[in-house]
């Protein structure tokens, strides 16, 4: 041995990688990056294959569905599902469109406070879409004073069609699924001008709304408590 210089006994014990590892560290580290990719894989395969069976849902960029209309959070059920509610394309007021099978269904609407009712206007076109926000209530041709059209106690299960009365959603023609939330069955329409009535499923056209609901009782069709609707009907 020279003075002032250090020798390395190379053992065999302690072989040494490029790196500086130990080689069975070296194996272990391998062996897990290896691991990790098979499972890396697997998991996307899974995510794909769960795509296919059950893909997620795409908006149509022309529209956004929603479960319940914007402005006064209406509902409208057939055979205990919800139809597709949505915004009308084009339209130069705002508009909700709303997708039904060609059979009854039932409008499902928050329980107003008190007996304030639910007035509905229904009609072959959108002429009734005329309500504009600070209008008085009274001043309105079709929710005027006098312009509810009679009904029984417990509703008849149709909407009368007039562009110039209304019907009146209150009281035991409501019916309450829930404590928070009121609903109006409809089977058919009664065409008032010619004296029949109209079972939905002989319907052919679609059907023109305006529902307001004077939720604070001040006689003025304020911002948020009337809405405009079209009922499409599809068999």
């Amino acid at each position: 041995m020279v003075p002032g210089r250090t020798t390395r006994r190379r053992g065999r014990f302690s072989p040494l990688s490029r790196r500086g590892l130990p080689f069975r560290v070296w194996t272990v580290v391998l062996a897990v990056g290896g691991a990790v990719g098979v499972l890396w894989g697997a998991v996307n395969a899974v995510m794909q294959l769960a795509e296919m069976v059950h893909p997620a849902p795409r908006e149509s960029p022309a529209f956004t569905s929603m479960l319940h209309t914007p402005q006064l959070g209406l509902q409208f059920r057939q055979r205990r599902l919800a139809g597709r509610i949505a915004m009308a394309e084009n339209a130069l007021l705002e508009t909700v469109k709303v997708s039904l099978r060609r059979e009854p269904f039932e409008i499902r609407f928050p329980l107003p406070a008190g007996d304030v009712p639910v007035r509905v206007c229904a009609w072959r076109d959108a002429s009734i879409f005329t309500v504009r926000a600070g209008h008085a209530v009274d001043g309105i041709p079709f929710f005027a004073p006098g312009t509810a059209m009679p009904d029984s106690r417990y509703g008849s299960g149709r909407l009368g069609l007039r562009n110039d009365a209304h019907n009146s959603l209150v009281g035991d023609r409501v019916r309450r699924p829930a404590s928070s939330a009121g609903g109006y069955y409809v089977s058919g329409v009664d065409d008032v001008a010619n004296g029949v009535s109209i079972p939905l499923v002989e319907f052919t056209e679609n059907l023109y709304l305006t529902v307001l609901v004077d939720k604070n009782s001040n006689g003025v069709a304020d911002t948020g408590e009337f809405e405009f609707l079209i009922l499409e009907f599809h068999s």
